[in-house]
């Protein structure tokens, strides 16, 4: 009718040919007669086709049946200082939620529970992988003061294991962390204020030519490894060589995510003041 909507489209599905915007309801209490309305989301993470969630500050949404329903609240009370940035899942009674404040959340089909960190840092990203001498559990989260104080103090990695332990692994490359990915745990690649990889039970810098903060690293294997970050920042490992993409530094991009021969990068574009979303087919 012409009249402009102000409740925020919160996400958007992409079908093969077009884009579907749609709202996400959500209580921003945990008060379930407070009315639910249309917010932000922080991150978004895929098991398959009918294990989809998202997070808000505080929320952990599931996405089925073509309804977004609340799987987790972790608001107890006010003030709430543990916003929720990532999620990692292994399946739908295994989820694994990060952020502020070292936030670290674990979710399950009975409930949750919020894991003990013991650091303030910000936990900015988390990957989970099955350890090839035992086959348990384990996940690295990249944790950063983020700019807030000494960022040569300011930066570790944390590993949980299945039993919700948390022990702190000091990186020691005096620069701020944003992200980690591993297939198996080892080697171990880190990004944020630089790129840093361990092959030999030594961080080492990876040099790609630019010197563009870089906010995400992900990769579908040892030899298909992506980086993404400001100023239009994308780097492809092949297992031997990195490869520097020149995209339009009025880019930002924040995550990458690989499936199969497919790449989708997300972030901004700065000129425009919109989201933007490369896909990218291997031949």
């Amino acid at each position: 009718m012409g009249n402009i909507d102000r409740e925020r489209y919160a996400a958007a599905h992409w079908d093969g040919s077009k884009w579907n915007k749609m709202k996400v309801p959500y209580e921003s209490t945990g008060n379930p007669n407070n009315p639910s309305y249309p917010g932000p989301l922080f991150s978004m993470y895929v098991v398959d086709e009918n294990h989809i969630y998202a997070c808000s500050y505080a929320n952990l949404l599931e996405y089925r049946n073509d309804y977004w329903q609340r799987k987790a609240f972790f608001m107890k009370k006010l003030p709430y200082e543990w916003q929720i940035r990532r999620i990692w899942a292994e399946n739908s009674n295994n989820i694994y939620c990060v952020g502020n404040n070292g936030a670290i959340f674990h979710v399950t089909n009975n409930g949750w529970q919020k894991i003990e960190s013991n650091t303030t840092y910000y936990i900015l990203d988390l990957c989970g992988y099955h350890n090839p001498l035992n086959d348990n559990l384990e996940i690295l989260c990249a944790a950063t003061t983020w700019g807030l104080s000494d960022s040569k103090e300011g930066n570790e990695l944390l590993k949980i294991t299945e039993t919700d332990n948390v022990r702190h692994i000091k990186i020691g490359t005096g620069r701020e962390n944003s992200s980690v990915w591993t297939s198996k745990g080892y080697p171990v690649y880190v990004c944020g204020d630089g790129i840093f990889t361990n092959k030999t039970g030594k961080w080492k810098e990876v040099i790609l030519g630019t010197h563009y903060y870089s906010n995400k690293i992900n990769g579908s294997k040892l030899n298909d490894i992506f980086v993404v970050g400001a100023f239009g920042l994308v780097g492809h490992f092949n297992g031997k060589d990195w490869k520097v993409y020149n995209f339009a530094t009025k880019y930002g991009f924040t995550f990458v995510s690989i499936t199969k021969n497919t790449v989708a990068i997300s972030g901004s574009d700065f000129s425009k003041n919109k989201a933007i979303i490369i896909i990218g087919k291997r031949n």
